[in-house]
Formats: structure tokens, sequence, C-alpha cells
């Protein structure tokens, strides 16, 4: 019913949504879950990719774990997917406020554990630089507003080397954080608005050069704020 009523707020000019299950059969969850029991002889779970970031509830939560316990190699990918977006923005897990990796340790899936890290070994890597732009909201200068965000692909090739090359280009800069990603804080975000930051990562090949056709140029105006005396300026060709 909820699905449903959500659906009615989405209606419009020739749009005309009719609910079979609930108007004709007046059938809810439970009366469709007990025919398919019967029908098929087992517990038939909800229809939802394997790494859903909406299964923040504690049924559908406790289903994706069941789900990973019983296909390991979904769990895998949905662990991998987060990897590199947290190699990106470390603000990224895939579940709010709790990370893949730490959903399976909790719950001890060591087969997806394991599958996650020989899809890692498997991999071609890639040194990442991503850069932001935090811009202030039009209405208060002192908040937060949009973020612009460039990605360049700096280096591709086996683990060993992007790590070297990680090395060579930040120095003592690179750590490894409990996900074990390794990425180096070049700029560290600057306070006030608009700020910047830059980061180098590293992660599985395969992120795409991206970034805002105007980034370039106020990248330009502002980056000479973030370059304090003595603070080495990396530069690297792709």
């Amino acid at each position: 019913m909820r699905r449903a009523e959500r659906d009615e707020g989405f209606t419009a000019i020739g749009r005309r949504p009719e609910y079979p299950l609930i108007d004709d059969w007046g059938w809810d969850r439970q009366r469709c879950e007990k025919y398919l029991l019967a029908r098929f002889g087992e517990s038939w779970s909800r229809s939802a990719c394997g790494y859903c970031p909406f299964s923040a509830g504690q049924r559908g939560r406790a289903e994706l774990v069941e789900r990973w316990r019983a296909e390991p190699a979904v769990g895998a990918q949905a662990l991998a997917l987060e990897y590199t977006a947290l190699a990106l923005n470390p603000r990224s897990l895939l579940y709010g406020s709790v990370s893949a990796q730490d959903l399976a340790r909790t719950h001890g899936l060591t087969d997806v554990l394991a599958e996650f890290q020989l899809h890692l070994a498997r991999q071609r890597w890639s040194l990442y630089e991503v850069r932001r732009i935090i811009h202030p909201r039009r209405d208060d200068p002192a908040a937060k507003g949009a973020a612009w965000r460039s990605v360049r692909t700096l280096f591709s090739g086996r683990r060993d080397d992007a790590h070297f090359m990680l090395q060579s280009a930040s120095g003592s800069a690179a750590v490894t954080d409990g996900h074990g990603i390794t990425r180096a804080e070049i700029i560290p975000r600057t306070s006030g608005y608009p700020a910047i930051e830059r980061t180098l990562a590293l992660a599985p090949a395969g992120v795409r050069d991206k970034e805002r056709p105007a980034f370039g140029s106020w990248w330009e105006r502002l980056h000479h704020q973030a370059a304090p005396e003595g603070r080495r300026m990396v530069t690297l060709a792709a």
C-alpha cells in the first residue's frame, strides 16, 4: 500500500495507474508471500539488486545479508562498487552510515570478503586525481552549496606500479584507510566558500575522466589559495 500511495502522487494527464493485486484481488504482501510459498515450496525474497543502497530497514538489511551469504559473488560486487566510490569520495558509504565492507565483516561473511579480494587482484589499477570545488549557496555565502568534481586518470597498469606512482607523486602523504583504500591529500579542503580540495587515489581502472566545461577556469582562479608556502604542488602527465 505504501508504494501504491506514493505512486499516486506521480500521476499526470494521460497516466492512470492500476494496482490489480490490491484493487482487484485484495492481496497484501503477506498474502503474496503465502501464495508463492505454496506454489514453489520456498520463501520468495523481494526483488532487488544485490547492492541496493535503499536496504536501510531492519528487514531489508537482513534479507540483503542472507542473499550475500547464499551468493558471495553478489556481495563481492557490492563491495567492489563501493570501493571505487569511496576511493573518489570517502563519504560515499553504500548504506548511509555503514559501509558494505563493515556489513560483511559484522555478519561474518568471509566468503564475500574473500571473493571481493579475488576481484581486486584481477583488476588493472589506476591512479586518479580528484579535485573538487565547493561553491557557496546562492542565498547564503557562508553555507555549502553545489560541489563540482573533476576526475582524471593519471596512470593505469599493475597495482604495484600504480602504488609506486602514487608514492612518487605524494611522498609521505599517502595513507591507507580501514577500507584498504590508499590516497593522498595534496590540497586538503580549504576553509570558507568557495572551497577546493585535491586528492590522489588508487582504485580499479575504469572510471571515466569527467569535469564540467567551466571547471578548469574556476580551478585556476582558486587553487592558489590552497598552496601554503613550502607545499609541493604535484603535477603528473597522464
